[in-house]
This record gives structure tokens, sequence and C-alpha cells, in this order.
């Protein structure tokens, strides 16, 4: 299993990394957005560990949207408690927030929970069934909220295929030409 790590500061990050190094198979390092980004194209990741308070002060929550538009396990970490940001990115579907300074032991137990979900979605993914998190707001109604779970699934699967058209619509029990239906109707293109 492989972790992505994100923090601009060099001695905290190489501290974390040497703590935790025997969890994971790989750990990728990033002390920016750009390199982050790069990784999370090239590299396959499952879990991302993400310093929300980077130089720049919106690259962290950049990073953070990124990696969770890629089925990445998430989670976030910072100095700024604001209740407001916590709530922001459960709603987005982040895994587990963590407060500054870390406590490695918090940490270990944050990853291991971590690493159990992605182990048991791989799992029931096998078997064709997916978790998709999703906050609706009630008052769009229920089609509206179909329609977030409709294109959720369908990018989860094209992802996990690789965007095999004929893989895809052989898992959702449809024709190809569905596929390419739904992929225009939510502007879904090959990355």
């Amino acid at each position: 299993m492989n972790l992505l790590l994100v923090d601009d500061d060099d001695l905290l990050r190489s501290q974390i990394s040497f703590s935790i190094s025997s969890l994971f198979d790989d750990i990728y390092e990033a002390s920016n957005k750009e390199d982050a980004f790069e990784l999370i194209k090239n590299k396959h990741i499952d879990i991302a560990l993400v310093d929300l308070s980077l130089d720049t002060e919106f690259d962290g929550v950049d990073i953070s949207k990124e990696t969770l538009a890629n089925s990445i396990k998430t989670i976030i970490f910072t100095a700024n408690q604001s209740q407001e940001i916590v709530k922001e990115f459960i709603k987005d579907g982040v895994f587990d927030y963590i407060n500054k300074p870390i406590e490695i032991p918090s940490l270990i137990n944050a990853l291991n929970r971590a690493k159990l979900f992605v182990e048991n979605e791989k799992k029931l993914a096998e078997e064709n069934i997916y978790h998709l998190n999703q906050c609706v707001d009630a008052k769009e109604g229920i089609k509206s909220s179909l329609t977030h779970l409709e294109k959720d699934l369908l990018i989860k699967i094209l992802k996990q295929n690789e965007f095999n058209i004929y893989q895809t619509a052989k898992l959702l029990n449809t024709k190809r030409e569905n596929i390419y239906y739904f992929m225009k109707k939510y502007n879904i293109s090959r990355d």
C-alpha cells in the first residue's frame, strides 16, 4: 500500500515519513502543489496525508480536493483548528483530520484505519460493490442526489478500469453507448 505525504516543512515531513515507513510499501513525498499533483498523476496512491497549511494559502486545500477526486483516502492535518474547515472537508469526503502538533501514535492509528478501509473497499470492488461518499443537500431533492451518485459511480468504475468502456459497461450491466452518453452528459473525459 502506498502513501502520499505532503508538507512543506522538510524536517517534519522526514520525521513523519521515518515514523510510519514500516506501514507502507512506498511513501511518496511532496513539499508543494506541483510535485503532489505530479505524484497523484503518475503513481498509484492509496492514502494521502496532506498538510492544509502549505506556503501558499490554498495549495493544501487544492491538493486535498485532487486526492479526493482521485478516490484516494485522504487525511488532512493543520494547526488551523477552524470547525468550518473541518466541516467542509468532511462534507467533501476526507477520511480523517489531525491537529498539529502531530502525535505519532494518533497518526499511526488514523493511518491503520485508513488502510483497513482501503483494503476492504478493494475486496468489495472485486465483488462489484462500491463505496460512494456523497454529501447532498436535501433541498436539492432526490433526483439531484441520484444524479450525483450516478456520476460518481461512473467515474469510479471508469477510473478503476482505466477508462475501458467495454469493461465499464459490462460491470454496470449496460451498453457501451450508454456509457458514452453518460460521459458526455457529465462531461467526463479520459485524463
